[in-house]
């Protein structure tokens, strides 16, 4: 049986490393001993406080709350607010409207301000699709066709019905992947 990491506890492990009862008083006040600390400090030393430096990564990984995307969250002046974002605005800058904090390193929970950037909705979808994280195309686990298929389809110039017959799919998606609405990534 896993033990709470705090010296003298010999209760059973409960998440990330503590009892239950550590472990509420992390969540509660930033510090398993329940020492008070959201009572003290402004926001940027509870900020400071809530991370935890990953040196190979570069990454500062957010150890307090998260909501159920995993991305961490904490309150400013009584209001829930991310953790990424927080962290954007007290080192870069106001966010404007309409615009994403997006991770340059994939990693949720990230709050370096140097892994952080501004970009539309478009523009977090592409970066996913450039670094091969998307479920697009063949990865996807409903895909019909493997890649050197989809791009035959897109360069031969045959018909459609021929090639939905010689495939065994429909119609609908050979003309998909002929006008780009599917395999986007053959062009």
């Amino acid at each position: 049986m896993k033990k709470c990491k705090i010296d003298g506890c010999e209760a059973k492990h409960h998440s990330r490393g503590y009892c239950q009862p550590h472990y509420r008083y992390l969540m509660k006040y930033g510090d398993p001993l329940g020492r008070g600390v959201l009572s003290t400090g402004t926001t940027l030393e509870k900020f400071y406080s809530r991370i935890e430096m990953v040196p190979e990564s570069g990454c500062w990984i957010w150890t307090a709350t998260a909501n159920k995307h995993g991305y961490g969250q904490l309150r400013v002046n009584w209001k829930m607010k991310q953790a990424h974002r927080y962290s954007y605005e007290m080192h870069k800058g106001e966010i404007p409207e309409g615009k994403l904090v997006c991770h340059k390193c994939d990693v949720r929970s990230c709050v370096n301000p140097d892994h952080l950037f501004l970009g539309t909705h478009q523009d977090n979808a592409n970066d996913m699709i450039k670094k091969g994280r998307s479920l697009s195309c063949e990865k996807n686990g409903r895909a019909k066709l493997d890649y050197d298929e989809a791009l035959f389809v897109f360069t031969c110039g045959l018909p459609t019905k021929f090639l939905a017959e010689e495939f065994g799919v429909s119609r609908n998606l050979i003309d998909r992947i002929k006008t780009q609405r599917s395999w986007k990534i053959l062009c």
